[in-house]
């Protein structure tokens, strides 16, 4: 398990399953562009201020597709790929219910807000 991963495990992502933000931006030059996916996970619990903030960068093969709303994420699945894959390290997933939600990225970075 890689010390990125272990980091998100440590912030408890069961307490933030419902999607609160999804934010996408488009950044580099003529020569590369790369996509970078930024969510904020809150509780279900409203009274409860904590946030989970998840940053994905070099963000590939996106796919999402809400079902119901609140949108849940949880569980989030944060996996490393094989090591031959260029500039892609994590494969993120969720299925369950009616969402999908799916990815590859470069690097990856929890925090709780």
């Amino acid at each position: 398990m890689t010390q990125e991963i272990e980091k998100y495990e440590s912030f408890s992502p069961a307490e933030f399953p419902i999607l609160e933000t999804l934010q996408f931006e488009q950044g580099g030059n003529s020569q590369s562009y790369a996509i970078t996916l930024q969510t904020v996970l809150r509780s279900t619990d409203e009274a409860d201020e904590r946030r989970l903030r998840l940053s994905f960068t070099k963000v590939t093969d996106f796919r999402f597709e809400p079902g119901a709303v609140p949108v849940r994420l949880w569980p989030l699945i944060i996996s490393r790929v094989d090591p031959q894959w260029q500039d892609i390290k994590f494969r993120i997933s969720h299925s369950e219910q009616d969402v999908e939600f799916a990815f590859y990225c470069r690097d990856f970075k929890a925090e709780l807000i």
